[in-house]
């Protein structure tokens, strides 16, 4: 009877704590970014992301390393259904910064474009994740 309820007690403790989902996956990819003035491009060299999706609080995490540096961008899942993510990490005047995930295939495009009148830049950057 009294290991009845131990049993009850550790369910009903296993019960009580969230559920966290998860997804942590190991990519690579290209960026690029184009010029205005000369409407030519730039092929930047082949990173190797990490992308970790966590669907409880909506967000999607960015992180990669290059020239001695770690960058890391957080995006806020906006829509998203059974194969499809997307997420902003800024959606202003001045700045839009999106990241658009395909479940199925791992697949991904970023799309960056802001900056002030001086610097306005842009870049899109399109990989693939290996599950």
């Amino acid at each position: 009877m009294r290991k009845n309820y131990s049993i009850l007690l550790l369910l009903l403790i296993i019960i009580s704590y969230p559920v966290v989902s998860k997804t942590v996956v190991s990519c690579e990819a290209v960026a690029l970014w184009g010029d205005h003035d000369s409407l030519d491009y730039n092929l930047q060299q082949k990173i190797f992301p990490t992308i970790i999706i966590e669907e409880d609080s909506k967000n999607i995490t960015y992180v990669y390393s290059q020239h001695d540096r770690k960058w890391e961008k957080e995006y806020k899942i906006t829509h998203q259904n059974d194969n499809n993510l997307v997420g902003f990490g800024e959606f202003s005047a001045t700045q839009i910064d999106m990241i658009h995930y395909e479940i199925t295939s791992g697949k991904f495009n970023i799309f960056f474009s802001g900056g002030d009148y001086i610097n306005f830049s842009n870049t899109m950057t399109t990989g693939r994740c290996f599950k």
